[in-house]
């Protein structure tokens, strides 16, 4: 099966990438470990949350909407793995919360490889 048959097969559209980033940036926006390090770097947050939308469409319905390494590019510096382990654990938490079954395998697998390929280089 193909990446674009299985998140058809998972239903993905763009109201469940909706729901999904709302509702995790929500619990990002609010966590005591991640909140202060993303309001220090997010000058606008309904900007953030729409281009994360965006990165989110491109990523799991593979559309070409966002073309860069969010991120890479909007994670503070000072982001290091327990920051990631915990950016994980309120992405599945806010996944498994927001999308059918299927839907919240295929965006925690695909956040899972983000994290793994950007917290290597980040360090302990």
């Amino acid at each position: 099966m193909s990446a674009g048959a299985t998140q058809d097969a998972a239903n993905i559209d763009d109201a469940t990438i909706e729901m999904l980033v709302h509702t995790f940036y929500s619990r990002v926006r609010s966590d005591e470990l991640l909140g202060p390090l993303f309001d220090e770097r997010v000058p606008d947050w309904d900007v953030h949350v729409q281009r994360m939308c965006l990165f989110w469409a491109s990523v799991m319905l593979l559309e070409g909407r966002y073309a860069t390494q969010a991120l890479r590019r909007r994670a503070p510096p000072e982001f290091s793995r327990p920051h990631f382990s915990r950016w994980l654990q309120l992405f599945r938490q806010s996944a498994l919360e927001t999308c059918p079954g299927p839907a919240a395998e295929l965006f925690i697998a695909r956040a899972e490889l983000i994290a793994a390929s950007v917290a290597p280089a980040r360090g302990a």
